[in-house]
């Protein structure tokens, strides 16, 4: 019997407009520190980059046959590496190095971690280990099991782009002018686009889970 992986992609894309719609309607109607760092919104970002992680490690143990365990094993790290760079790679946990009154803390890692400079260097090797470890253990056959079954989250992670898209330009990094009134509504709206991305990729992992379980 086959089971359907995941919302139908339309749905999904709708979904995800409507979202960015009502985000930038709601930015500058939420209260300023909504989107401040370690603010609600974005410890919220960090729980679900968390419970992507354990999700990971749960299909681990519970998947068969072992190749796919492996690949759960695989994906796992990615979600540390995302929960870390949200968290600034540690600096969030440290006293803030500015305040502003409109758009609260700032943290910065370069300029508060002495093993900023490192830290490309351990993420580039640890990258390269998954990936040797990928293609090691014959992972691109899983992948090509999804395309077979129509699982492979394409929607899911094309509408995440879009949303991180989004939230480079709240940050003013794509040189777009959203218009929006005051700087702190550009950083709720950054943020609340960063949370439907973070989303869209917990959802992506959920189909290929379901698509792992087709039988």
């Amino acid at each position: 019997m086959h089971r359907r992986p995941a919302p139908e992609y339309p749905i999904i894309v709708t979904a995800t407009v409507l979202f960015l719609a009502l985000s930038y309607f709601a930015s500058s109607r939420l209260p300023n520190w909504a989107g401040w760092e370690n603010g609600p919104v974005e410890n919220l970002q960090v729980a679900m980059l968390i419970a992507g992680g354990l999700l990971a490690l749960r299909y681990a143990q519970t998947q068969e046959p072992a190749q796919l365990r492996t690949f759960w094993r695989l994906m796992a790290p990615l979600w540390v590496v995302l929960a870390a760079r949200e968290l600034s790679w540690g600096a969030c946990f440290l006293p803030p190095y500015e305040m502003a009154a409109d758009t609260g803390p700032e943290y910065s890692s370069t300029v508060q971690l002495w093993y900023k400079p490192v830290v490309p260097y351990l993420l580039s090797a640890s990258l390269g280990i998954l990936l040797f470890g990928f293609i090691r253990t014959g992972q691109v056959r899983f992948l090509a099991l999804l395309w077979k079954r129509k699982a492979m989250p394409w929607a899911e992670l094309a509408c995440a782009s879009i949303c991180m898209m989004a939230s480079g330009a709240a940050e003013g990094k794509l040189y777009v002018d959203l218009s929006l009134d005051v700087h702190w509504a550009s950083q709720n709206f950054e943020e609340l686009s960063e949370t439907c991305a973070y989303a869209l990729v917990l959802l992506a992992q959920w189909r290929v889970f379901l698509g792992s379980e087709v039988r």
